[in-house]
């Protein structure tokens, strides 16, 4: 075989085995929402925490996988956006059933004196100019709580923030019955950064089912008197109100 019959021959070859080496394309793919603590699962509008929450999921719920970037996963169905690919599993005997329910992370400004409310490039109200001034009954999306006191929000399709004590889960203005009681998304709230008791009761005598880190996450379900009834992992107990900050 001649030189020239050769080098066909070879780049036939490489071409064939380059082939062979690269990665398969993406290919879309159906896969179930699940959370062993059985609470829904944000879908965000970008694969990050800092993107606004635009549903929450069920666990069980059937979604179509469109792509991945790093931990998250993009999703066509049954809505657009992203979720924590942790959240996800192919198997779909091991959730309940699903659904789609509107995100709780909805929030309205509230003001002391009923006059507008700024809102900042930044958690501070030094150092950061002012993004907006917010009417009392505005709707904006809580993205995040911050330790500061401060919280990020996304009103108009922009990120800024705002003293937490301006936001309210209630619109302004509507009728709240204090008796009936609205569970809410919370987090352990420390003075002196130290572990905060969960006890099996609404009593300081009560045994402990766990001590929460300051910031964990958990679902507040109930009250009695100066305690909450809260949900964490798969556990149910109680926390002092004075150590439970709503998200």
């Amino acid at each position: 075989m001649n030189r020239k019959s050769i080098f066909p021959l070879l780049l036939a070859l490489c071409l064939a085995f380059s082939a062979l080496m690269m990665p398969a394309a993406f290919a879309a793919h159906t896969e179930y929402v699940k959370n062993p603590t059985g609470r829904t699962v944000n879908i965000r509008s970008g694969p990050s925490k800092d993107n606004v929450v635009k549903v929450e999921l069920k666990p069980g719920t059937k979604v179509t996988v469109e792509s991945i970037n790093g931990t998250w996963s993009h999703i066509s169905s049954p809505v657009d956006g992203w979720i924590m690919s942790r959240y996800l599993t192919d198997n779909p005997g091991s959730s309940a059933p699903g659904g789609t329910v509107p995100s709780t992370m909805t929030r309205y400004i509230v003001s002391p004196n009923g006059g507008k409310i700024n809102v900042r490039h930044g958690p501070s109200a030094t150092g950061y100019a002012v993004a907006a001034q917010l009417d009392e009954g505005t709707e904006v999306q809580l993205l995040s709580t911050l330790k500061n006191g401060w919280a990020a929000i996304e009103y108009n399709g922009f990120k800024v923030y705002v003293m937490t004590k301006y936001l309210s889960r209630v619109k302004p203005g509507t009728t709240w019955n204090p008796k009936a009681f609205k569970a809410f998304a919370g987090q352990i709230y420390s003075p002196n950064g130290k572990q905060v008791n969960f006890r099996v009761k609404a009593d300081l005598k009560a045994d402990r089912i766990a001590q929460l880190d300051p910031w964990t996450n958990v679902e507040v379900i109930g009250q009695s008197g100066d305690w909450y009834k809260v949900k964490w992992a798969a556990a149910t107990g109680y926390i002092m109100k004075k150590y439970v900050r709503q998200q």
